[in-house]
């Protein structure tokens, strides 16, 4: 019986090719993200929503009570921070602005979104996502929203189908 197969060599040419592609998708969806992805993040974690679209648990009745009385905000969760908390750096006093959201390229293979708040501000902000002392867990730092997930499907669709046709047009990735 005669056995053919690919040879060893075209395998990792194809695999080095592949991987370039996979590089550039990544490259692109750290320029992009920003406008599409990070604003459902930011609606999501506004709506009360965390990951899988499930909503915050309720504040208490005497936190929502000083909630109202203080700032005449009990209906917005996280509404955040002074603008004093923030000095440097470009980010701005309420937790949820866009500016305070930045997607890096991790390595080759591997996007993430960074919330750069320091100091006192990243205090808060750990308190809410992870649910400390008296805080119940309000996880607005995710991508698991469907909204979020929708969109993150679309821009890799998006970004795939751009540089193929690059690529097809002569443009080396």
């Amino acid at each position: 019986m005669a056995k053919a197969g690919i040879p060893r060599k075209e395998l990792d040419r194809f695999e080095k090719g592949l991987n370039r592609f996979i590089s550039s998708i990544a490259t692109e969806f750290v320029k992009r993200a920003g406008k599409v992805i990070t604003p459902e993040v930011i609606l999501a974690a506004q709506r009360g929503l965390g990951p899988d679209d499930k909503p915050y648990e309720d504040w208490s009745p005497a936190y929502k009570k000083r909630k109202k009385d203080g700032s005449g905000r009990e209906k917005r969760f996280l509404w955040g921070l002074t603008k004093k908390a923030f000095s440097k750096g470009g980010a701005t006093g309420h937790m949820l602005d866009i500016r305070n959201f930045i997607w890096e390229k991790v390595n080759e293979f591997t996007v993430q979104l960074v919330w750069r708040a320091t100091g006192k501000a990243a205090d808060y902000a750990t308190v809410h996502n992870e649910g400390l002392g008296n805080m119940p867990k309000r996880e607005w730092m995710h991508l698991e929203a469907k909204r979020v997930l929708n969109r993150i499907d679309v821009l890799l669709a998006n970004i795939a189908k751009d540089l193929g046709a690059e690529y097809n047009a002569g443009k080396k990735l």
